[in-house]
């Protein structure tokens, strides 16, 4: 349990690993008295049997963002070989470790323009995991310039039943950031369309919206515009903030601006709420894929990354995906949770569980050493607390952080 002085008379009460705000009780108290080691054992109890599976099926695009943190990759589809070699191997994994459930992300790149790989992969996994017992959910991400109708109703009998679009503004701020290759149409207004048969097939639709200091102003004329395409029970807002990479500035960026983030987001928070959509905000890293031993993104050439942002970046690289690299994966998950480093720095922070030293992409962004240092917000889960409990709590009585 947390407990922050809001004024004279009252406190925050704040649940760390729930992300809520709630009274003391048994269960919170026994929770936050565990130690390091004791929250590492519940991380690996909670990646056993269960399988989160990032598949970038190409990292080629039509658009041409300028801040995307793939724009150092040689761009490239995945090929047939490589996706019989991916699924004989998965297969072989599932067996070896037991996987009853497994969360599929399509990513790229642009999944859409490698349609006969996503459709051999999905149609290939669907047989596997029946075969084998194994739940399987997916989620495709999409900047939604190729999902018209026909292509959309194709994915959802392929039992893909989420799917994730990105804007990064109103129309002018989108368009100039997310151009076309051949800057030829309003990508905008197409992607809108497009949202109407998306949110009419796909019964859960996420639409991503990213936010820096240039655009953060423009979300409310956004959500105006976008409530006018989309079935509104069916759609999950997403905040995130653009950070720079390691291989690109990025001068818009919140990231030495902790206490603008904070408010910002709450900001945004209350509008959406406003508009009567649902939301999710990426404010804590936990869980995160990078400590999670049963977590993989693997690439166009079959090999496998601890975080989804960590395209052919070596330190983040576990390497080529086989039916062997979860034993690989354990001793270099061991080494990304830093349980020293952490024991001596983090021990008696109450964000521990919900941050575990932060961010291992943000580090190297910043010239960090991943295995050694640490990535501190206590300053601004603080701000972002307070300013939830005061702003959206006592106003509209919600009480999580999702």
């Amino acid at each position: 349990m947390y407990y922050k002085l809001v004024n004279d008379n009252s406190h925050i009460v704040f649940d760390s690993f729930d992300k809520a705000f709630k009274k003391e009780d048994e269960t919170s108290i026994k929770l936050h008295s565990l130690t390091p080691d004791q929250i590492v054992d519940l991380m690996d109890m909670h990646a056993n049997g269960a399988m989160n599976l990032i598949v970038a099926l190409t990292t080629e695009c039509d658009l041409r963002c300028s801040y995307c943190f793939e724009n150092h990759l040689n761009r490239r589809p995945m090929s047939i070989e490589t996706c019989i070699t991916l699924l004989d191997d998965l297969e072989q994994y599932i067996i070896k470790n037991n996987v009853k459930r497994i969360f599929c992300t399509l990513f790229g790149g642009e999944p859409l323009l490698n349609d006969k790989i996503l459709h051999k992969f999905v149609t290939s996994m669907n047989v596997l995991c029946k075969r084998r017992s194994v739940k399987v959910s997916y989620l495709i991400t999409t900047n939604g310039l190729l999902a018209d109708e026909h292509r959309c109703r194709l994915l959802n009998e392929l039992n893909i039943e989420s799917i994730q679009v990105t804007f990064d503004g109103a129309e002018q701020t989108n368009n100039r950031r997310r151009q076309l290759a051949d800057k030829s149409e309003n990508a905008y207004r197409l992607i809108l369309n497009n949202l109407r048969h998306i949110t009419e097939v796909f019964p859960r639709v996420y639409i991503k919206f990213n936010i820096d200091s240039d655009n953060s102003h423009e979300y409310e004329s956004f959500l105006n515009d976008l409530q006018n395409y989309v079935e509104k029970e069916r759609v999950i807002i997403l905040l995130e903030s653009i950070n720079k990479t390691p291989f690109n500035e990025y001068k818009y960026s919140y990231d030495a601006k902790e206490k603008e983030l904070a408010i910002r987001l709450v900001d945004l928070i209350s509008t959406t709420i406003k508009y009567g959509f649902d939301y999710f905000v990426k404010a804590f890293n936990t869980p995160c894929m990078h400590t999670s031993y049963n977590s993989y993104l693997i690439d166009t050439y079959g090999n496998a990354f601890s975080c989804i942002s960590s395209f052919n970046i070596e330190e983040f690289k576990l390497g080529k995906f086989n039916r062997d690299i979860s034993s690989k994966s354990k001793v270099r998950r061991k080494a990304f949770q830093k349980i020293e480093c952490v024991k001596s720095q983090c021990t008696k922070c109450f964000y521990l569980p919900a941050c575990w030293g932060g961010c291992a992409y943000r580090l190297k962004s910043q010239g960090k050493d991943i295995f050694k240092d640490l990535d501190c917000r206590k300053y601004f889960y603080d701000i972002l607390i307070e300013e939830f409990y005061n702003r959206i709590t006592k106003v509209y009585g919600v009480d999580r952080i999702v």
